[in-house]
């Protein structure tokens, strides 16, 4: 299987032809595909709806579907994460990655240890805040003071070691915001115009705003081209520890 690739080319409009094949324009070229994925945040999606345009047979259904769609893509937020990058001299503990309780820091990342830097070239470390909006009006310097707290609480060698290097990252529009009732406003792959899929972690995936939802919702965009939904699927993870607890019926 042979596919291309092409940067700088935003998707300007979708048009399904008498042959109900699909006929994608960009602002210098025009591609056609019996099918097509859409694999856009909500808000890009919802911005390039009223570009698409359907061949007869379809254009009642369209409207229907797209009012539907922009309704359920109007309940969708987005949910801001902030990321510390701190660098140490030395090592500040063997463990990869930690979950954390009770902090406004939740994750972990040691790395260093995951991507398996040499001995003696420190730790380089992050920790990331979901949630953050209240981060976002704070200083770096409010932020980074902060995390480095909440570290030393948990991780008392970093007291012993020196920051060599530090940075924080804010990224406003992360991922979506999962609220109450929100599963029955996450459309499907599949879409009421043939051809035409949408993909997304905010799409209907059974899984939370993660990159792994992310991925899901490609193979199953995939499985809905080929007209098997779990084609593509990978096989669950079985439980281990307490989510064996967790998991039975």
């Amino acid at each position: 299987m042979r596919g291309k690739v092409r940067l700088r080319a935003s998707v300007e409009g979708l048009v399904q032809e008498g042959d109900g094949r699909w006929r994608v324009y960009t602002a210098d070229a025009g591609y056609t595909a019996d099918s097509v994925i859409l694999a856009l945040p909500f808000e890009q999606t919802q911005k390039l709806l009223p570009a698409v345009r359907v061949n007869e047979e379809y254009a009642g259904r369209f409207e229907e579907t797209k009012d539907d769609l922009e309704l359920k893509m109007a309940r969708q937020m987005h949910s801001s994460f902030t990321s510390i990058l701190l660098w140490y001299d030395r090592e500040i503990t063997d463990l990869d990655h930690a979950w954390l309780l009770d902090t406004t820091i939740e994750w972990f990342f040691h790395k260093s240890r995951i991507r398996r830097y040499a001995k003696g070239r420190g730790s380089y470390v992050e920790l990331v805040i979901a949630g953050s909006k209240a981060q976002l009006g704070m200083t770096r310097e409010e932020i980074l003071s902060s995390g480095l707290r909440e570290l030393e609480m948990f991780f008392p060698d970093v007291k012993q070691a020196k920051l060599v290097k530090s940075g924080v990252l804010k990224e406003a529009r992360a991922t979506f915001s999962v609220t109450t009732g929100l599963d029955q406003f996450r459309p499907k792959q599949e879409t009421e115009w043939p051809g035409l899929f949408l993909a997304g972690d905010w799409t209907a995936t059974e899984w939370p705003s993660t990159m792994e939802g992310g991925v899901r919702s490609g193979r199953l965009a995939a499985g809905a081209v080929v007209g098997d939904a779990r084609r593509f699927m990978a096989a669950e993870t079985p439980a281990g520890g307490l989510m064996r607890w967790f998991s039975r019926d």
